[in-house]
């Protein structure tokens, strides 16, 4: 008989740590820097060189690089330059007097393009500019959902490949997914979003549930985070994933295969 036991302290240190990318630039003025934190790794790419997804919000963090006591940059507006983008200040981040705290911003472009944002404060006139950025958007083309696995009995995840859009798993195993956005090229783009998935045979799968304490007198307590799903059946079975806000979608094949007895 195999058993498994996982700490506590592992549980709550799954919970805690957090990974990503952060893909960042220096504004045209060399005023403020501008970063996009991402779920998946972008790699070496420059904020500069990097694509957002376009059909979907994103949010981004503005720093100081050079804190200028003329500017109250607590008062900073973001506007952009391009007709069917939508940009908005997050101007509850910083109280009112904090001159030394500039607010971020999130955008949504309806079609791919190079947008311009530029930085005012307080108002958009003449010699309010602080500093721009420019921002490039690509269509979504496919979404590659990242599935990491973890076996029937086993402690950990792991990332598995595809062979096409068909993935092999053992029954009994346990899968979460990491939505990511890619252009016509295959490129990872920016953009960390909710998708829904949805399997074309639901007698083969079911959901996880993040249960994190257990109680004998009142209900269990669960906690939040990604959608994960257990593989209940041998055979076939199709995975749509959609993006929540865009509504694209890519389709996908599980092969669930017998599990492996030791």
């Amino acid at each position: 008989m195999r058993k498994m036991f996982r700490p506590l302290f592992t549980a709550l240190l799954i919970l805690t740590v957090a990974c990503g990318d952060i893909t960042s630039t220096t504004g045209d003025m060399g005023i403020l820097s501008f970063s996009y934190f991402s779920d998946y790794e972008m790699g070496t790419v420059s904020l500069d060189n990097a694509a957002l997804a376009a059909g979907v919000t994103h949010h981004l963090s503005v720093d100081i690089i050079q804190n200028k006591s003329s500017i109250d940059f607590s008062r900073t507006i973001y506007i952009a330059d391009t007709e069917g983008v939508t940009v908005i200040t997050d101007t509850e981040k910083c109280p009112e007097g904090h001159g030394s705290c500039v607010p971020g911003f999130s955008i949504k472009a309806t079609k791919a393009g190079t947008v311009t944002i530029n930085a005012y404060e307080g108002v958009h006139e003449g010699d309010s500019f602080i500093d721009s950025i420019r921002l490039t958007f690509k269509e979504i083309a496919q979404i590659d959902p990242l599935v990491k696995v973890r076996g029937p009995w086993e402690e950990d995840f792991a990332l598995i490949d595809s062979a096409g859009d068909v993935f092999t798993v053992e029954k009994g195993s346990q899968v979460v997914f990491l939505p990511v956005p890619l252009d016509s090229y295959g490129k990872r783009l920016l953009g960390n979003f909710d998708c829904a998935y949805t399997f074309d045979d639901e007698t083969m799968v079911v959901p996880g549930e993040n249960v994190d304490y257990v109680y004998e007198d009142r209900d269990e307590w669960g906690v939040g985070g990604p959608q994960n799903f257990y593989f209940i059946e041998e055979g076939e079975v199709a995975l749509t994933v959609t993006e929540a806000e865009s509504g694209f979608s890519s389709d996908f094949v599980f092969n669930v295969v017998p599990m492996e007895v030791e």
